[in-house]
């Protein structure tokens, strides 16, 4: 798991669902009432925006919010709660039963048709390397403007990085249980961003960010535990990069 050349099978214990799009500005309106990236740089005020400026913790509470409004109203069963998905569950999901570089092949030159993405640096000259479609357009976009994976979920590359829960940790037992009571001082986020280089839209790439700071690039999708699912039906056997 992360971004080594290396692969390794992993089995997730449950089958789950995934949000089939980054959690907009219009979505964390409606749930939070804030509006945490209103005004700020790096973006654009549209409703279908995915939002940024959201730290891990406000990521959790998120989830925590939609969990409990949905279920008061009979939505959502009792049994059932939102969450972030785990590094395991998002890259499995990403690669969409694919073992490449990226869910549609190894080719970078066509990242731009499934991904916002930036350039990628090249440290020796100290100049971009041209080939991101973000020059003009400094932002988080809106979300579904890109070709899904064959899963159809958006984004999976570039936009956003998105919050995950835990570097391999397993999902807590309940979103009102003990999670918040043990947080890390840093969390991973996977996917790339409009900002970054294809290197790390990669499947495979993960970096850490501090999980109280905030960024334009950065924001989240959420996920769901499916129990008492058939897990071969649900297809729950990934293959995923070591670190």
């Amino acid at each position: 798991m992360g971004e080594g050349s290396s692969t390794v099978d992993v089995t997730l214990a449950e089958p789950f669902l995934l949000g089939q799009t980054e959690v907009t500005q219009g979505q964390w309106r409606e749930v939070m009432g804030t509006e945490p990236c209103r005004g700020k740089r790096y973006v654009i005020d549209h409703d279908d925006a995915a939002v940024t400026y959201v730290t891990w913790h406000d990521a959790v509470t998120f989830c925590e919010t939609l969990t409990a409004r949905e279920r008061a109203s009979g939505a959502l069963d009792t049994t059932k709660r939102y969450r972030l998905p785990t590094g395991a569950e998002w890259e499995w999901a990403c690669r969409a039963g694919t073992i490449s570089t990226f869910s549609f092949g190894d080719d970078a030159i066509v990242l731009g048709a499934h991904a916002w993405y930036g350039n990628d640096w090249d440290a020796a000259a100290e100049l971009p390397i041209p080939g991101g479609n973000t020059a003009s357009q400094q932002y988080a976009h809106e979300v579904r403007l890109k070709q899904p994976n064959a899963w159809r979920l958006f984004d999976m590359h570039g936009n956003v990085f998105e919050w995950i829960d835990g570097a391999g940790r397993p999902p807590v037992v309940d979103a009102f249980a003990t999670r918040s009571s043990t947080l890390a001082e840093s969390e991973a986020c996977r996917g790339g961003s409009w900002l970054l280089g294809p290197l790390q839209c990669r499947s495979a790439f993960q970096k850490r960010h501090k999980a109280a700071g905030v960024s334009g690039d950065l924001g989240f999708r959420i996920a769901m535990t499916l129990e008492g699912a058939d897990d071969a039906a649900s297809g729950t056997s990934s293959r995923s990069q070591e670190p």
